[in-house]
């Protein structure tokens, strides 16, 4: 889908148990913790084929970690409504 990408890691076998969000921001570290504890919350994270909406989950070796992260929105890009113009 245009201006979605979906990114998956598969934890190691030798992994710690450790929490969702910062499993996720150990396998993407060009995405910000805050960021993935916004997606996880907004329902954008799979664990293991399923959806996870708390970041402190706990997950471990061999978990299956999916995201979906929303493209970026340039400043500027935006349509700016137009103000109302005073009377008289």
């Amino acid at each position: 889908m245009p201006g979605l990408e979906d990114r998956r890691a598969t934890l190691p076998e030798d992994a710690a148990t450790e929490r969702l969000d910062r499993a996720l921001a150990r396998a993407f570290p060009d995405v910000s913790r805050s960021r993935l504890q916004d997606l996880i919350r907004a329902g954008q994270v799979c664990r293991d084929g399923a959806v996870s909406r708390d970041p402190s989950a706990k997950v471990g070796p061999g978990a299956e970690l999916a995201v979906v992260i929303p493209a970026a929105v340039a400043p500027g890009t935006l349509p700016v409504a137009a103000a109302p113009e005073a009377p008289g």
